[in-house]
C-alpha cells in the first residue's frame, strides 16, 4: 500500500520547486493531487508531468492572498474528488538581504500578506473539509522563523509568524483530529532561490549560504517534499504543533 493511497491533497505554490516536487512524490505515493499557484501556466507543467508518468494531478489557479481564491480552491477540490485530506499551504515569496533602512516598505507588507495570511486564509476555507477527514495540515515555514540572522528582517518576521500560527492552529485543531505542522527548510536549491540573493558582491551568496549549512550543501526541492510526505501520511498520526527543521543540521 502506497502512503497516500487514495488522499486528496492540495498544494499551494505548486507550480515549481518544492511543490511541484511534492505533487509529484505525493502522487506516486497514490494521491490524488491539486496544485495551486498564481503561475497558472507552470502549475500546468506540473500538471503534465505528474500526468505522464501515472499520476492524478490537477492545476489550479490562485492568488495566495486571496480569500474568495482560496475558498474557490477548497471547493473545486471537494467537487471534484469529494474530500479533502491534507492542505499544504507551500505558496511563498521570498526576499533578498537587506539592512532594514533598506527594506522595502511595499515587500514587507507582501511578504506578511502572502507568507502569513496566505496560510491563514488556507486554514481557515479548509478547516471544515479537514476536520471531517481528521487530515493534516501543513505549512512552508522556513529555518529563518526559528534563527535569526542579520540583513533578513522583512523575510523572518513573516517566517516567524508561520512558526507560531502552526503552534496556535495545532491546539485548535487537535480536538477534532486534525494535525498541523510546519516545514523549516534551510536554503533551498529551488527556482526561488536568486531572488534571496545578490549576486553581485552583495550582503549574500549562494556559497555563503551553503558553506554555513554542516552537511556543506543546501536542501533540495525533493528534501523538503519528502519531510512533507511524513506529515502528510498515517506515519505522523500522533504529531501535532512541530515546526520540523529541514536544514542539513544547521539548527542542531
Amino acid at each position: 500500500m502506497n502512503l497516500l493511497q487514495d488522499k486528496v491533497i492540495i498544494i499551494t505554490g505548486g507550480a515549481s520547486g518544492m511543490g511541484r516536487a511534492g505533487a509529484r512524490i505525493f502522487a506516486e505515493e497514490g494521491a490524488r493531487v491539486i496544485v495551486a499557484d498564481l503561475n497558472e501556466e507552470q502549475a500546468l507543467e506540473t500538471e503534465r508531468e505528474v500526468m505522464a508518468a501515472g499520476g492524478i494531478c490537477k492545476a489550479f489557479r490562485y492568488d495566495a492572498t486571496s480569500s474568495a481564491d482560496t475558498e474557490r480552491l477548497v471547493a473545486s477540490t471537494i467537487a471534484e474528488f469529494g474530500k479533502l485530506d491534507v492542505a499544504w499551504a507551500n505558496a511563498g515569496l521570498p526576499a533578498p538581504f537587506a539592512t532594514v533602512e533598506a527594506y522595502d516598505e511595499d515587500l514587507f507588507d507582501r511578504l506578511m500578506a502572502v507568507n502569513i495570511k496566505g496560510p491563514w486564509l488556507l486554514a481557515k476555507h479548509a478547516a471544515p473539509a479537514l476536520k471531517d477527514s481528521r487530515g493534516s495540515l501543513i505549512i512552508t515555514a522556513s529555518l529563518s522563523g526559528l534563527k535569526g540572522r542579520a540583513n533578513h528582517s522583512g523575510y523572518q518576521a513573516a517566517k516567524g509568524g508561520t512558526v507560531m500560527l502552526t503552534r496556535s492552529l495545532a491546539k485548535e485543531f487537535a480536538p477534532f483530529g486534525v494535525r498541523v505542522n510546519s516545514l523549516c527548510p534551510v536554503a533551498a536549491d529551488t527556482p526561488m532561490l536568486p531572488q534571496f540573493l545578490d549576486e553581485s558582491g552583495g550582503l549574500m551568496s549562494r556559497d555563503e549560504l551553503a558553506a554555513g549549512i554542516p552537511m556543506g550543501r543546501l536542501a533540495t526541492a525533493e528534501d523538503v517534499a519528502r519531510a512533507a510526505l511524513f506529515f502528510a501520511s498515517d506515519l505522523s498520526a500522533f504529531v501535532t504543533g512541530v515546526n520540523l527543521p529541514v536544514d542539513g543540521g544547521t539548527s542542531a
